[in-house]
């Protein structure tokens, strides 16, 4: 990377079509940008499908913005381009860290298809907090009337249209599949009910769906877990959960409610034991095993062939990464130590 080069950021919050068109549209025009002022662009950070705003799902992992921030302090860049102000920021705390990067590394020139925007410029730094408030308080009305929208929607019965198919359902568009195939999805969660209540286990269910090819509605392998948010789905009886709460379906039940009380009281209780994932644990201290310093889980990896307990900063484990030991050797010192006390006569 050239010291003082020419950024241009680009992000688009939902690529819908999964082509990067709207990031091409994007390109083009920050292109054009640099060509107006006489400078190439020495290199691209894009965020595509990507959210900026603080109901974001994406929230807080903007790699390539924070690539940016990096590259500003590190004093490799003199001037950003930007598509919209809003592509860069829609909060305001947000861009209250990026002015406070910009003017440690003397960075005073941002540019996009409204215009050049001075960085020294106090009035134009204040237009630039107005316009992220701008964009962080329409984000805020349009959650608002989102959760209108869906809380209006299940009060009527209505389901949501989006996400996965659920099984059984014919649903619709890319996703749409035959009447017939729906039909033995249907045919297939009468089965597990049916079994399950004469006391057969998910795991019976699971392995005997697989050993006869039958597929998840996404062409997936069928697990313990699946399985269970499958038959444990309110949609089985014609009814929708939202906010904890049930309403009337529009669409007709798959199982009678007497049927999937009885599933619900199975899989459910308490003193039933199970594995969530589908299987026995792979390694002896999984899910038991803590870091000393933080406290945080440790996770297992391989590293130069042998298995390691470690803590990790990544997300979403989030630790302080400064811990690791050969799983091996601490396995057989918890395994000495049980045999100990178990033999101990204290």
């Amino acid at each position: 990377m050239q010291v003082s080069g020419v950024a241009a950021y680009l992000r688009l919050s939902l690529d819908w079509e999964g082509k990067g068109l709207g990031i091409e549209r994007q390109r083009e025009d920050c292109e054009k940008i640099a060509a107006r002022l006489g400078v190439q662009i020495t290199d691209w950070y894009i965020d595509n499908s990507v959210g900026a705003s603080r109901r974001s799902k994406s929230k807080g992992n903007r790699p390539e913005y924070r690539r940016l921030l990096a590259d500003i302090e590190a004093g490799y860049i003199s001037t950003v381009i930007i598509w919209m102000e809003d592509r860069l920021h829609r909060q305001v705390i947000e861009l209250a860290e990026f002015l406070k990067v910009c003017e440690a590394a003397g960075v005073t020139r941002i540019t996009s298809v409204g215009g050049e925007l001075d960085l020294s410029d106090p009035d134009q730094r204040t237009m630039l907090y107005i316009k992220a408030a701008m964009a962080e308080a329409e984000v805020e009305r349009l959650s608002l009337r989102r959760k209108r929208q869906e809380q209006q929607a299940a009060e009527q019965g209505k389901r949501t249209l989006g996400g996965i198919r659920p099984m059984g359902e014919v649903w619709h568009g890319k996703q749409r599949v035959s009447e017939e195939r729906a039909a033995h999805e249907r045919e297939l969660i009468a089965e597990a009910v049916r079994r399950l209540i004469a006391g057969d286990s998910l795991r019976g269910i699971v392995v005997d769906w697989m050993k006869r090819g039958e597929q998840t509605p996404t062409g997936g392998k069928w697990h313990n877990v699946n399985v269970r948010r499958m038959l444990l789905s309110p949609r089985l009886v014609g009814m929708r959960l939202h906010n904890g709460r049930l309403y009337p379906g529009t669409w007709d039940p798959i199982i009678s409610i007497e049927d999937y009380e009885a599933v619900k009281a199975i899989l459910e209780d308490p003193a039933r034991y199970k594995y969530e994932r589908g299987g026995l644990p792979k390694h002896l201290l999984s899910g038991m095993a803590y870091c000393g310093l933080c406290g945080n889980k440790l996770s297992v990896r391989k590293r130069y062939g042998n298995r390691i307990y470690y803590c990790s900063q990544n997300p979403p484990a989030g630790g302080c990464g400064k811990i690791q030991r050969v799983a091996d050797k601490l396995e057989r010192l918890i395994e000495k130590a049980i045999f100990t006390a178990v033999e101990s006569d204290a």
